[in-house]
């Protein structure tokens, strides 16, 4: 009398149809989390997930809980499930009953264990990030589907099926033990330079509005022409831009010739000396020549101030600066560069206390997560503190020395915050927070733009190429001091390149870095 097979054997009660339904969302998940792994090991973006709204995988994928250990959860996901997918191999082998148990007991319990760790990291986005990445939720849907499965159709049976299921939950709960317990792992690289020689440097002198030469404490430049200066403005004849170039005035050559001759001659000393600077140097090269001719006639001076309101009333140039401001120069990396705090998009006072530079990208989720951190050293410091920040589009379409992808629309973006900034520095410093609350689209970053200076406005000034000249400058400086990641938060002696998302980590480089400057 032949055998038949025992009714309880749960490895011969196995059906194909479910065999081949694990197995395919296995293999998808497999597909999935090998993708997250390879970027997230790579510093890549993540492709189509750079549209803002809820779902932004930059924010998700950037967080303390994308990642166990210092290794980002994809990375075991995708060994759990080439563990199972392997597995499945085995499971309908005819010929050896004690393989097909320990390919169901493995399939069984790494499949119970993806659905537990899709509810963790389902509800991490729901409660505590608010946003979604949509590659991770396509994975975890998979290991819902798997579990949902097994639960049904219980291919070892209820009791074993149940025992997998209290160590897939146990096997989880350490895995999220470990996020919690885990120290964050440095996110940021400190670059340091040697401090500069002062006997063998030459001191840079800097004009002040009155026409005299002065050193700041503690400011040495190796050569002049490293003096970092923006891009002329080329708005118009009469817009006053908060940087443009100051010209020579317009005073009759006639005038008394003597007292001009030592103007002139220092006119040629100082810009042989400082060719990068003559910008800075052609007011104070004026202003001895205005004070010799006397003052304004009336009339000419009420023909100045319709000028003004001329200038005001078209929006262009709502940032006119002071009357011969004094120029403060702010170095980075061992003081090779230095960039007038007063010539640049500046978040902050120009009389602050502190003073650095940024360097970022609108759509960098490292870059967002450090903002978070300066937004605290604001709160902590107030008006003390000051930042030059230099937007740097790590898109190709604007910079050359940009890699990889998933920065769609970094340069319009940037274009337009500088463009809001040289109409008005307040309302600049809305927008660069807005940009930075979550992913922003080139569309709605013109709408919100348009919203803060008016459309009329916005729309004229984007008509010159100064905005754009300001980024080619950005990425200019960025290769000059090495490209590579950012962001780069820049001081006199030390870079800090890479996420900084701890404000106390912040703060204590700052003081360290400046406070006795």
């Amino acid at each position: 009398m032949s055998s038949l097979p025992v009714k309880t054997d749960p490895s011969v009660r196995i059906s194909r149809p479910l065999t081949w339904a694990l197995g395919g969302f296995s293999a998808v998940a497999l597909g999935l989390t090998g993708y997250l792994a390879w970027t997230a090991l790579n510093a890549q973006q993540v492709y189509g997930c750079d549209g803002g709204g809820i779902f932004d995988c930059g924010h998700v994928l950037t967080s303390p809980w994308a990642k166990v250990a210092g290794v980002p959860v994809s990375v075991p996901a995708f060994v759990l499930y080439s563990v199972m997918l392997s597995a499945l191999f085995f499971c309908r082998n005819e010929r050896l009953e004690w393989i097909r148990r320990i390919s169901w007991t493995c399939v069984t319990a790494c499949g119970l264990a993806a659905g537990v760790a899709a509810l963790w990291f389902i509800g991490l986005q729901v409660i505590v990030l608010g946003q979604f990445c949509p590659w991770c939720l396509a994975a975890h849907a998979c290991g819902l589907v798997i579990t949902g499965l097994l639960v049904w159709q219980c291919p070892l049976g209820p009791k074993l099926t149940g025992q997998l299921s209290i160590m897939s939950v146990l096997g989880v709960a350490g895995l999220i033990t470990a996020q919690l317990l885990t120290p964050d792992p440095p996110t940021f690289e400190e670059v340091r330079y040697d401090e500069p020689d002062e006997a063998s440097t030459e001191r840079a002198p800097v004009v002040d509005g009155a026409g005299d030469v002065f050193m700041a404490p503690g400011e040495v430049i190796t050569s002049p022409d490293e003096i970092f200066v923006p891009p002329a403005d080329t708005t118009s004849e009469t817009s006053v831009s908060p940087t443009a170039d100051l010209s020579d005035s317009d005073e009759s050559p006639n005038d008394d010739q003597s007292s001009g001759e030592a103007p002139a001659t220092t006119a040629v000393s100082l810009l042989l000396l400082l060719p990068t600077s003559a910008p800075l140097l052609t007011e104070f090269l004026c202003a001895p020549s205005l004070q010799e001719t006397g003052d304004q006639s009336a009339e000419e001076a009420d023909q100045s101030a319709e000028l003004d309101g001329e200038e005001e009333s078209s929006g262009v140039a709502v940032k006119e600066p002071a009357a011969n401001p004094e120029p403060r120069l702010i170095g980075v990396t061992g003081n090779k560069f230095r960039l007038d705090i007063r010539r640049w998009p500046l978040l902050g006072r120009p009389e602050a206390k502190y003073v650095f530079v940024e360097m970022f990208d609108y759509t960098c989720p490292q870059c967002r997560n450090t903002h978070r951190a300066i937004r605290g050293a604001f709160d902590r410091y107030g008006d003390d503190l000051a930042i030059i920040v230099l937007a740097v589009p790590l898109d190709r379409t604007c910079n050359s020395a940009a890699s990889g992808s998933g920065h769609r629309g970094s340069c319009e973006i940037s274009r337009l915050a500088v463009a809001v900034w040289r109409i008005d520095a307040e309302k600049f410093h809305r927008l660069h927070d807005w940009l930075f609350e979550r992913s922003r689209t080139v569309s709605e970053t013109r709408r919100e733009a348009e919203r803060l200076v008016g459309s009329d406005v916005l729309e004229k000034e984007l008509g010159y190429p100064t905005s754009g000249q300001y980024i080619e400058k950005h990425v200019e400086l960025y290769k000059r001091v090495g490209a590579g990641s950012v962001p780069k938060l820049m001081f006199p002696n030390t870079s800090l390149v890479g996420e900084v998302s701890s404000t106390e980590t912040l703060c204590n480089n700052i003081e360290r870095e400046l406070l006795h400057r």
